[in-house]
């Protein structure tokens, strides 16, 4: 490999990582919000899909939280494909998108839950309020669980951005103004 052409790699390979760690933080800043303000209770974990077969970023990473009678996922969508089928919800970017299901028991269960919503796939969606959607999941183990979802764009965390102010505005706020699972 060339000179030139190390730099670049190496450069490329810096920026991800310092994107990557951007993201971590930002997700433990919100984490540490959110549990200041009681709206979840602890971090549960955080998942990111892993390829078998070519190394990539990941379409998303997301993080698990759970609350009182409810569970919380947030994902950081780096594939907007990923939200190319539910159009009406979400702009196709990427961006966070945060999912309150009503199965509290269930916050790592990523695929079956919080995807779905994101895929639009076996799920009911109706508009709650500005930028909130809300449904029920249908079919499989999730049958009959009612969730909200939202989405952030990542521009609202931008340089020069007071990250808590951003994250109380857009996130918080949102999250308050939900009602509660019966």
């Amino acid at each position: 490999m060339n000179t030139q052409d190390m730099e670049r790699f190496l450069s490329n390979i810096q920026w991800f990582n310092d994107f990557f760690d951007g993201v971590r933080h930002l997700f433990e800043t919100i984490t540490k919000i959110l549990v200041s303000k009681s709206l979840a209770i602890s971090r549960v974990g955080w998942y990111y899909e892993k390829s078998n077969h070519v190394p990539k970023i990941p379409p998303y990473y997301e993080m698990e939280l759970k609350g009182n009678n409810f569970a919380l996922q947030l994902f950081a969508v780096f594939d907007p494909q990923l939200l190319t089928n539910n159009q009406q919800a979400f702009n196709s970017e990427p961006s966070i998108v945060i999912v309150k299901h009503s199965r509290e028991d269930r916050p790592g269960w990523v695929a079956d839950y919080g995807l779905r919503v994101i895929k639009k796939d076996r799920i009911t969606q109706e508009v709650f309020g500005e930028n909130v959607i809300m449904g029920k999941m249908v079919g499989g183990d999730a049958n009959g669980t009612q969730y909200f979802a939202f989405q952030v764009p990542f521009e609202v965390f931008g340089a020069g951005q007071d990250i808590n102010l951003a994250i109380e505005q857009h996130i918080v706020s949102v999250l308050q103004a939900l009602p509660e699972f019966p």
